[in-house]
């Protein structure tokens, strides 16, 4: 008796500590730094359905996880204590077999075929006929685990659904009969005229009627540098103005913009990922039919107990608890070391994974530019040239101006007039103190303000053009005083993670929004042989769809709004910690330390992954052989099905 009675509370007592680890919210890993808090975005219907639908599904999974672990103790207690107990048990537990029956049904009706519901009904119905309650207790506890598991799984995707206007303004500024009014973003419509000054994400896409300004398009189309922006010249969503103040006729506003277009692709890719079954669901429905065909060869020779030992014994059960533990269990390794994996079927992907696709900006060179190199003329001296840029950039935010700013620091130039300066914001800069009129731009800019170039600085910039690289002018009192040239920085670690993967046997490749010459660069100071340039988001995802297409699994890593329907269309997608909010919502794994330290020891997880999953699956395949074997060459019961499936669940898990 007193065996007996510990039992039923080590079952209690593991059930509920299960129950409360199923149920629990994750904790946030403690490696690396925090993700920035996340903005909440309008609830569309659309949204607000499947949010409705997940809910409901959980509730559904954690009312009968609830209602097993009751079943199983009154039961219990029943057959220990007060029998009429196990009838509230046996109750319970019709009420539950009443719902996998109508889930049974429409899955046959949905997709003609038998799920693993109709075994469990099948399983308990003859466990309840055959008075056996305790044991059909146990085998619905055992399942809506492996349910709750799945469903955890899945969860992720489905929450990760992108937010694109999470970010954008509310209000905007429409000019109108010559003044500008504030009016909201959702009123805004074709044909309208805003005004965007220096600092403010522009709302729609369009084209400029006046004005000249530095536009930051990096987040939708990979360039390092900022695009000049005049009358005539497009402008799109979501991009930012650096310098200058435009006016814009809008062309398309709200679900027409650019932004929207690639959010609408991404919920048309999601499926993509979402359509993929968990190892443990695919092997489980692998098992069904030779089950159902050894039951039915066993009711002949062991009779109906027999035939119910043999579905007892089947090894979907197991399964579907073994392998999502096991990828959870690395997810939470992982977590540890830095790596945030929010679909644990990503690392089962990532072991088969042999083509890596880089974005270059912002993932394999850092976002800032840094000073190459200062180029003086005329007789200046190079701290002159950095220092007229310095005061004339010494109030501006974009990355070139704070690549300027930290070489003037670096080099002891750190004191600038912070008063009478007046600044005329444009292709450059015109900044006028007390004693010096200084200019900072492109060679437009300074044909435009009439100051003369030398032949050999006209060289210098079309050699840097042909490189790749950004070349900005200085002048003095509309003297050219000389250039300071700018490149793209490759992550240190760059390199070394590149020759890893190929150690790998895994082929690399660039896709880059910047012109071919910077990308041909940056590939061959890297040692890959294979690029792609000018890519705008849909060619980035075509280029992604054309590799798998040819019998590639390819994972792509990125950091921007340009590269998420890439990272959709991936196979597996890797975001880097403090990228774009849409890079980090939509990629499937996110290093948090915000390099590419952790890429190589990513594969090396998904491979161990990978073996132990083999090892998690022989731990359920060979009990379940043994048990079924034994209802044929020993004649074995329901009694001895149960002893070795329990055992070799303890030695699984």
């Amino acid at each position: 008796m007193i065996p007996a009675f510990l039992a039923v509370g080590f079952l209690l007592y593991g059930g509920k500590k299960t129950l409360d680890f199923l149920t629990a919210v994750p904790a946030r890993p403690a490696v690396g730094p925090p993700l920035a808090p996340q903005k909440t975005a309008a609830i569309t219907p659309a949204d607000a359905a499947v949010e409705g639908d997940s809910e409901a599904e959980r509730a559904d999974i954690d009312r009968n996880l609830k209602a097993s672990l009751a079943s199983l103790g009154l039961a219990a207690a029943g057959r220990l204590f007060f029998p009429p107990l196990t009838v509230f048990g046996a109750a319970g537990l019709i009420y539950i077999a009443i719902s996998d029956a109508k889930k049974a049904r429409a899955a046959w009706r949905k997709e003609k075929k038998i799920g693993i519901e109709a075994i469990t009904l099948v399983v308990t119905s003859g466990l309840l006929l055959a008075g056996y309650i305790v044991a059909a207790a146990s085998a619905f506890l055992f399942y809506f685990i492996g349910q709750k598991l799945l469903f955890t799984a899945a969860d992720h995707s489905r929450k990760n659904l992108v937010r694109i206007f999470a970010d954008h303004q509310q209000n905007v500024w429409l000019v109108r009969d010559g003044c500008v009014v504030e009016i909201p973003l959702t009123a805004l419509k074709p044909g309208d005229v805003i005004s965007v000054k220096a600092g403010e994400m522009i709302p729609a896409d369009g084209v400029v009627t006046t004005g000249t300004a530095a536009v930051d398009q990096q987040v939708l189309t990979g360039e390092s540098a900022p695009s000049e922006k005049g009358t005539g010249d497009p402008v799109f969503a979501a991009t930012l103005l650096l310098a200058g103040r435009l006016w814009v006729q809008v062309e398309k506003s709200g679900t027409s913009t650019l932004v929207a277009q690639i959010e609408e692709v991404l919920k048309r890719t999601v499926g993509f990922k979402t359509q993929i079954q968990s190892l443990g669901e695919e092997l489980s429905a692998q098992a069904i039919p030779p089950t159902l065909g050894a039951s039915a060869v066993a009711l002949l020779v062991a009779g109906p107990l027999g035939s119910l030992a043999v579905l007892y014994s089947f090894i979907g059960y197991d399964i579907r608890i073994f392998a999502p533990l096991s990828v959870l269990s690395f997810m939470k390794a992982a977590a540890k070391g830095g790596i945030l994996i929010k679909d644990g079927r990503a690392l089962e992907l990532l072991s088969r994974v042999d083509t890596v696709v880089f974005d270059k900006t912002g993932t394999l060179t850092l976002a800032q530019p840094q000073v190459w190199q200062v180029h003086p003329c005329r007789g200046h001296e190079e701290g002159d040239v950095l220092r007229y840029a310095a005061i004339a950039e010494n109030r501006q935010t974009h990355p070139i101006a704070k690549a300027i700013l930290r070489c003037a620091k670096e080099r002891g130039i750190d004191s600038f007039p912070h008063d009478d300066v007046s600044c005329d914001l444009g292709y450059g800069i015109r900044v006028r103190t007390d004693v010096e009129l200084i200019h900072v731009g492109s060679a437009r800019f300074m044909h435009k303000e009439g100051i003369g170039i030398p032949v050999e600085m006209e060289e210098r910039i079309a050699r840097c053009h042909f490189q790749g690289y950004s070349l900005v002018l200085v002048a003095r009192n509309e003297c050219l005083a000389g250039a300071i040239e700018l490149q793209a920085t490759v992550r240190p670690e760059a390199e070394a993670i590149i020759r890893q993967l190929k150690q790998r046997g895994k082929q690399i490749l660039i896709i880059s929004g910047d012109h071919e010459q910077i990308t041909k660069t940056i590939a061959g100071r890297l040692g890959i042989e294979q690029y792609f340039s000018g890519a705008i988001p849909e060619e980035k995802a075509n280029i992604v769809s054309r590799l798998q297409r040819e019998g590639r699994n390819v994972c792509f890593i990125g950091d921007g709004i340009n590269d998420a329907i890439a990272m959709r269309k991936a196979c597996v997608s890797v975001s880097l910690g403090g990228a774009s909010q849409v890079a980090t919502d939509t990629a499937d794994i996110v290093l948090l330390d915000g390099s590419l330290r952790h890429v190589d020891r990513l594969f090396d997880l998904a491979e161990d992954t990978k073996k132990n999953l083999r090892t998690a699956m022989a731990a359920a395949i060979i009990p379940g052989g043994v048990a079924i074997g034994s209802v044929f060459l020993l004649h074995s019961g329901i009694i001895s099905s149960m002893a070795v499936n329990c055992a070799g669940l303890l030695v699984g898990i």
